[in-house]
Order: structure tokens, then C-alpha cells, then sequence
């Protein structure tokens, strides 16, 4: 990009950001997928399980992708102490801290294609959340309000209906 060029910069800021917005809303939107295909197949509802484990594994993937990063630059032969950059720094960081961001985007794409539950399933499935909620499976509620209100589900006692 040549310097200077204050919209093509823009532009490019822009569709990154939208990038990046779809990376961090598009797991939590699987996460609830998933979190309705459990209550319906179990009975059960437990978010806070699938929340904490999106979370840690969120947090060890940022953690493991800068040490990454900066091994990489290292042996790419990256000085932050260097005064005055050589010629190839620009590359190197272009290259680790997009480019390759970017590969690994390509797999994820593929994921999101094959994901089980689209919008047909997903629609099956809160039909029939709807459905036992209206016709009171306490199973599923009670979970819901022991959940709500902080009590563990696994340690209540069978409600019947």
C-alpha cells in the first residue's frame, strides 16, 4: 500500500475489522447452537459448562498463538531492539501476523461449512425447546432455574412432571 493513501488504508482497517468481528461473534453463536442440541438430546441445560470450556480454550489459543508469533519472528531473525529495522522486518511481521492468521482461516471456513446444525436444525431444535417448555418438562426448567439461581443440576434430585 503505498504511503499516504488514507482511504486505501481505511478500506483495509474496515474489511479487516469485519474480519475480525465475524472471528469473535461466530464461535459464541455455535456455542449456543450447541448449547440448545444438548438441552434437547440430555434433558439438561448447561450453558455455564459450554461457556467456561469456549473461554479457556479461547485463552489458551491467544496464548499459544503469541508465543508463536514472536518464536516465529525470532527465528525469522526479528530485533526489537533494532534501531533502525532491516529491509525484511516489515515482511516478516506482514507475514506472521497476517498472512498466516489468514491461512489458518481456511480450515475454520471449511468447519463453519460442515457445521451439523444449520439454520433448518437449528430451527427444529428451538421448536422443540418451545415445545417442552410449554408443556413443562420440569427436567429442563429445573435446570434453568437451579442454573439461574446457582445450584448445581447434577445434584438435584429426579423431578417428575
Amino acid at each position: 500500500m503505498p504511503a499516504g493513501d488514507f482511504i486505501a488504508a481505511a478500506l483495509l482497517w474496515g474489511l479487516t475489522g469485519l474480519g475480525i468481528a465475524c472471528v469473535s461473534v461466530m464461535p459464541l453463536s455455535i456455542v449456543t447452537d450447541i448449547i440448545d442440541y444438548d438441552t434437547v438430546t440430555t434433558g439438561s441445560y448447561t450453558p455455564g459448562i459450554y461457556f467456561s470450556t469456549f473461554n479457556l480454550v479461547m485463552k489458551i489459543g491467544m496464548a499459544f498463538g503469541v508465543g508463536v508469533t514472536f518464536g516465529m519472528l525470532e527465528w525469522l531473525g526479528f530485533d526489537p531492539q533494532s534501531i533502525t529495522p532491516n529491509s525484511h522486518d516489515s515482511w516478516h511481521i506482514k507475514l506472521v501476523g497476517f498472512a498466516l492468521p489468514g491461512l489458518l482461516l481456511v480450515p475454520a471456513l471449511f468447519f463453519m461449512k460442515v457445521f451439523p446444525i444449520n439454520k433448518a436444525v437449528h430451527r427444529n431444535l428451538r421448536g422443540q425447546l418451545d415445545r417442552q417448555q410449554v408443556s413443562g418438562n420440569s427436567t429442563v426448567e429445573a435446570d434453568r432455574n437451579n442454573t439461574e439461581s446457582g445450584v448445581d443440576p447434577s445434584s438435584r434430585a429426579t423431578v417428575s412432571t
